[in-house]
C-alpha cells in the first residue's frame, strides 16, 4: 500500500476521500461558517505531545544536510545527508521538510531516521503544515515531465499526507495562489488571495470561508492568536473586527514576504521581526528584531509602533546570525558559522554561547521554550539603554540600518528631549560624519524624522492640552494661578510645535505661578524650538536682574539653557543676548555665574561607538 501511494504522488495522482476528486477551491465564494471556530472547536485526532516527551532541540540547516543540536550543550543528536529547499515544519515526533528534486521529507526527531520521502504533485512548495496524522502542503505548478493540460487541472493544489507512510490522501486544486497554511486538529486553513479557506484535515471538504480586508501570503498560530496576513499586514482572524495590524510603518518592509513561494533558508531571514500578539486580540506590546549583527527589544503602543527600547545587543564581530527564537525566559540565536547564544529575555544579557563549526543557512527551533506564557521584559535602564542606542546608530556597518532607523524612530519617540538631540546629531552629521552611502541614508532618515512632530501623542489629545495652555491666569476673571505645569510637561510629551507659542504666553504672563513658570521654561528648553527665541530672549532681559523671579521659580536657569542650546545652533540673537546680560552690572550674581559657566568652551561630545559587543538591560 505505501509503495502504491508513493508511486500515485510520483504520477501527480491522488488517493482522495469519497467525493473529493476533482474538486476545486474557487475563490471569491460567498464567506460562510466561522474559520476561527472551526479551528478552535477542533481536537486532534492524534496528540504526540501527550505521548512524548519534549526534545529542546536546535536543527541546524547546512549546506549538505540536517543537523541537530542540544541547544543548551551544543552536543549532537543526529545528522542527516538531506537538502533542504524550504521551511520545515515539526512536532514533537517528526520533522517535516521540503526537499531537492521536488519532494517531501520526513525525519524522526529522536533518532534523526527518515521516515519516508515522496514526490510531490508541483513544481515549487509555498507552504507546510502538520497536523498528525497529516501533513498538508500547498503547491504551485506543474510536476516537472507533466505532458499536456486539460481545464480542470489548475496550476495550484493542497495536497494532504498521512504523516506515518507519506501517502496522499485527498488533494484539492485551485486557479488562484494559495498561501503557506495552518493546521490543528481536524481544521486546516488555507489562505487564497483576500480570504482564508478552513477544509477538514480528513476529507478535503470546505466547512467554512472568511473574507479578509488585505491580501493573505500565511496562516499563523501565534500564542492564541490566529493571524492572516503578509510581511507588512496582519489580521487576527479571532477578533471581531478583524482591523490589521500594521507592524512597524517604516520597518515593515523588513518583514518577510513569500509572495506565494517558499523561497527556504534564503538571506532575508537574517532580518526578522517577532511580535507577541496578546491572547485577548489586542494590540501587540512586544515586539524583537534580528537585524544580521545586532538585535534590538522594543515596547509598543496602542498603534503597533515602537516607542520604547527594552535593549540592545550587538555582535561581537562581523559574522551575521541567520535565525532567532524568541521564549519566556531567553532569546536563542544561531549564527552563520553554526554558533548557538542564548540572551536574556528580560535585559538582553548573554546567558550562555557555544561555539559553531560548519556554515549554516537556517535553524529550526523545537521545545525551546518549556511554557507558552507572554515573554516578560524588564524595565530598561535608560542610561545604558540611550549609551548602547548612540553606539549602534554611530556604527558605519550597513547592514544595521534597519536596526538604527528602528532606534531613531524611538528615540524621537520618546518622552525625554535628550534623545530626540540625539536624531538631531545623526540628521546633521555630527554622529555620523563619515561620505558613506550607509551614513548618507540615516542622515535623510533622521531628517525626515526631525520634520514630524515629537512624541506619540494622538490629535485629540494635543487638541485639549492646546485649550488647557491657552486658558490665561486672572483674578478678576475667576481663574486662579496654577494648574499649567503639568500641561507644560505634556506639551514636552507631544512635541507639537503648536504648543510653543502657548508657552511662550504663559511664561511672560505676570500672574503665571512660580512653581508653574518653572515648568514652562524648562518645557521650552526641553524642546527647544527656534520660534520661542523672542520670547525666551524677552524673559531674560526682563527679569535678568529681578531677584524675586529668579530665587522663587529658578525658571530664569532653563530660560539661559535654551539661549545657550540657540546660540549654539548658530542662533546670533541669543549669543548676543547672553552677551548683553553678562555686560549688565545689574545682573543678578548668580545667573551671571551660571551664564558665563555655561558660555565658557567646552569639548564636543564625540560620537560613542561604545564596544561592538555592548548589550544593554
Amino acid at each position: 500500500m505505501r509503495a502504491l501511494g508513493i508511486a500515485l504522488g510520483a504520477l501527480g495522482l491522488a488517493l482522495v476521500a469519497p467525493g473529493c476528486a476533482g474538486r476545486t477551491l474557487k475563490a471569491g465564494q460567498a464567506a460562510h461558517g466561522n474559520v476561527a471556530a472551526e479551528l478552535a472547536g477542533s481536537r486532534r485526532l492524534i496528540d504526540p505531545e501527550r505521548v512524548i516527551k519534549p526534545l529542546p532541540q536546535i536543527v541546524l540547516v547546512e549546506r549538505h544536510g540536517l543537523r541537530a543540536l542540544d541547544p543548551d550543550t551544543g552536543r549532537e543528536q543526529w545528522m542527516t545527508s538531506l537538502r533542504v529547499n524550504g521551511h520545515a515544519t515539526a512536532n514533537r515526533g517528526l520533522i517535516v521538510v521540503p526537499v531537492t528534486g521536488n519532494r517531501l521529507a520526513a525525519v524522526e526527531r529522536h533518532t534523526g531516521s527518515v521516515r519516508w520521502i515522496v514526490k510531490l504533485p508541483g513544481a515549487v512548495v509555498t507552504g507546510v503544515a502538520l497536523a498528525e496524522p497529516f501533513v498538508f502542503v500547498t503547491v504551485r505548478g506543474q510536476e516537472p515531465g507533466r505532458i499536456g493540460k486539460k481545464v480542470w487541472d489548475a496550476p495550484y493544489r493542497v495536497v494532504a499526507l498521512t504523516t506515518h507512510e507519506g501517502v496522499v490522501r485527498w488533494m484539492r486544486r485551485s486557479f488562484e495562489p494559495l498561501g503557506a497554511p495552518a493546521a490543528k486538529g481536524r481544521a486546516l486553513l488555507v489562505p487564497q488571495g483576500k480570504q482564508v479557506v478552513a477544509l477538514g484535515a480528513g476529507s478535503g471538504f470546505e466547512r467554512a470561508r472568511v473574507d479578509l480586508p488585505l491580501a493573505a501570503e500565511r496562516v499563523e498560530l501565534r500564542r492564541g492568536s490566529l493571524l492572516a496576513g503578509a510581511g507588512q499586514r496582519w489580521v487576527d482572524l479571532r477578533a471581531a473586527d478583524m482591523e490589521p495590524l500594521g507592524i512597524l510603518e517604516r520597518q515593515a518592509a523588513v518583514l518577510r514576504q513569500d509572495r506565494g513561494v517558499d523561497p527556504g533558508h534564503d538571506d532575508a531571514e537574517r532580518l526578522r521581526w517577532w511580535v507577541r500578539v496578546p491572547k485577548d486580540g489586542s494590540t501587540p506590546r512586544e515586539g524583537v528584531l534580528l537585524a544580521r549583527r545586532a538585535v534590538v527589544a522594543a515596547r509598543m503602543d496602542a498603534k503597533g509602533r515602537a516607542v520604547g527600547l527594552h535593549w540592545i545587543y550587538r555582535a561581537r564581530d562581523e559574522r551575521e546570525f541567520v535565525s532567532m527564537h524568541v521564549g519566556r525566559e531567553r532569546v536563542t540565536l544561531v549564527r552563520e558559522d553554526g554558533a548557538i547564544l542564548h540572551l536574556a529575555t528580560a535585559d538582553g544579557k548573554p546567558t550562555k554561547a557555544i561555539a559553531g563549526g560548519e556554515p549554516v543557512r537556517g535553524a529550526l527551533m523545537l521545545d525551546l521554550s518549556p511554557d507558552d506564557r507572554p515573554v516578560m521584559l524588564a524595565r530598561p535602564d535608560e542610561a545604558r539603554v540611550v549609551r548602547a542606542a548612540r553606539a549602534l546608530l554611530a556604527e558605519p556597518d550597513p547592514r544595521l540600518l534597519p536596526a538604527q532607523e528602528l532606534v531613531a524612530e524611538v528615540l524621537w519617540r520618546d518622552d525625554q528631549p535628550e534623545h530626540r538631540k540625539i536624531v538631531a546629531q545623526l540628521a546633521s552629521g555630527e554622529l555620523r560624519p563619515e561620505a558613506s552611502p550607509a551614513a548618507e541614508r540615516l542622515r535623510g532618515v533622521a531628517a525626515e524624522i526631525l520634520a514630524r512632530p515629537w512624541g506619540t501623542s494622538t490629535g485629540d489629545s494635543v487638541e485639549t492640552l492646546l485649550a488647557e495652555l491657552g486658558v490665561r491666569p486672572s483674578f478678576l476673571g475667576g481663574r486662579p494661578p496654577g494648574g499649567v505645569g503639568p500641561a507644560a510637561r505634556r506639551a514636552v510629551r507631544t512635541g507639537d510645535p503648536r504648543v510653543v507659542p502657548l508657552l511662550v504666553a504663559q511664561l511672560l504672563h505676570p500672574a503665571t505661578d512660580p512653581r508653574d513658570l518653572v515648568e514652562v521654561a524648562r518645557a521650552l528648553e526641553d524642546l527647544d524650538r527656534p520660534e520661542a527665541l523672542d520670547g525666551v530672549r524677552t524673559f531674560v532681559l526682563r527679569y535678568h536682574a529681578d531677584a524675586a523671579v529668579i530665587y522663587e521659580s529658578g525658571a530664569m536657569e532653563h530660560a539661559v539653557s535654551y539661549l545657550v542650546s540657540q546660540a549654539d545652533a548658530g542662533q546670533e540673537v541669543a549669543r548676543e543676548t547672553l552677551q548683553d546680560v553678562l555686560a549688565d552690572p545689574f545682573t543678578d550674581p548668580s545667573i551671571r555665574a551660571y551664564i558665563d559657566a555655561r558660555m565658557s568652551p567646552a569639548p564636543k561630545l564625540a560620537a560613542a561607538s561604545g564596544a561592538a559587543h555592548e548589550h544593554t538591560p
